[in-house]
């Protein structure tokens, strides 16, 4: 139990161990390994793209990309995903300075919120322009244009889900209520996987301590991501953005970027995809494909050109509460989930597939 131990420290250390086994026995790897680690992720991976840019003449010539990740469920089934959303990450500023009316300097006493206007009720006016009453439809003119249905093998994949999907489970692990518009099945796998979101990550101004404080606040500031599906591009998200603030007379609303991934896929017949289906199959578990996480990571930088390289992520062994308390990777195995140990032999056996093809 610790930072790291399911996402991703845990299951990479897993995998060296099964690599430094193969070494013991074989003397050698059956394959080439390239290893790209970074320690940026939660933070963009902003100096990612430029590292990669001076290997990339090396880390073309590789036939695959694996994200090695303990992906079994607390039912001991397994998860596989072939890609994952992009995301687009900014921060939106209102500020009595930039808007001519508010305080433009300083807090300043609430009772002049009888006489004088507030950015920060400037900034939710700004926010709920975008998205409906509770950010669930965006409406950015052009802002969902580019999305692209589900192709065939998508459907394919999903037809096969839906024979094991238990949207019950999903809402008590979640701990919600309801999803929204009440979906369900079919619907609420199509809203996770292919629909753009409008996020609120944070909001904050003026005073936010204990007890009382009032002020009238002379800025407001919000942190919002935007997570995309094929074919929208994050280049294109802010302008549209901007463009909305400005047409709906929030021109003064500042837009600042924070990080940008594109969206990234694989074919479910690629090789790599094939090699780790077959680990869990040999293990007679039928794994759960999905076409992409609902999730974002710089897979992108892989699986697009120049690299153009087939990615999956997967692993056996169960782990979760990353990003929160109590992150945990189970050890000793349990119920069907694979211990250390056998997280460690799965992986010599996806290279030793891997090998073969």
């Amino acid at each position: 139990m610790a930072r790291g131990a399911i996402n991703t420290k845990g299951p990479l250390r897993a995998y060296l161990n099964a690599l430094e086994a193969i070494i013991e026995v074989k003397g050698t790897l059956l394959v080439n390994m390239i290893f790209t680690i970074e320690g940026e992720e939660e933070l963009g991976s902003p100096n990612l793209p430029a590292a990669l840019a001076t290997e990339r003449e090396r880390l073309a010539a590789a036939d695959g990309m694996l994200f090695a990740m303990s992906m079994q469920n607390p039912d001991a089934s397994v998860s596989m995903f072939l890609g994952n959303k992009g995301i687009v990450a900014m921060e939106l500023n209102a500020a009595g300075s930039r808007w001519g009316r508010g305080p433009a300097v300083r807090n300043i006493h609430g009772s002049y919120a009888a006489i004088v206007e507030s950015p920060v009720w400037r900034l939710l006016q700004a926010l709920t322009s975008m998205t409906d009453d509770y950010g669930a439809a965006i409406r950015m003119e052009g802002y969902l244009d580019t999305i692209r249905a589900p192709s065939a093998e998508d459907a394919a994949l999903i037809d096969i889900l839906m024979e094991r999907f238990d949207p019950e489970s999903w809402r008590e692990s979640l701990a919600v209520g309801a999803f929204i518009d009440d979906l369900d099945g079919l619907a609420l796998i199509d809203r996770y996987l292919y629909t753009t979101t409008w996020n609120i990550d944070g909001i904050w101004g003026g005073y936010t301590g204990p007890g009382m404080a009032t002020i009238l606040p002379h800025e407001a500031t919000a942190k919002v991501d935007s997570r995309i599906v094929p074919d929208q591009r994050s280049a294109d998200i802010m302008p549209m953005a901007r463009r909305h603030l400005d047409r709906h007379g929030f021109d003064d609303v500042e837009i600042r970027p924070l990080s940008a991934y594109e969206w990234s896929k694989t074919s479910v017949s690629d090789p790599i995809v094939q090699a780790l289906k077959g680990v869990y199959e040999s293990r007679d578990i039928s794994p759960e494909i999905w076409p992409h996480l609902a999730g974002s990571a710089p897979f992108y930088l892989f699986t697009d050109a120049p690299l153009n390289l087939p990615m999956v992520l997967g692993g056996m062994g169960h782990g979760a509460n990353q990003h929160t308390i109590n992150e945990y990777l189970i050890v000793e195995g349990l119920g069907g989930i694979a211990s250390l140990d056998e997280i460690e032999k799965s992986y010599v056996d996806f290279v030793f597939r891997f090998a073969a093809l």
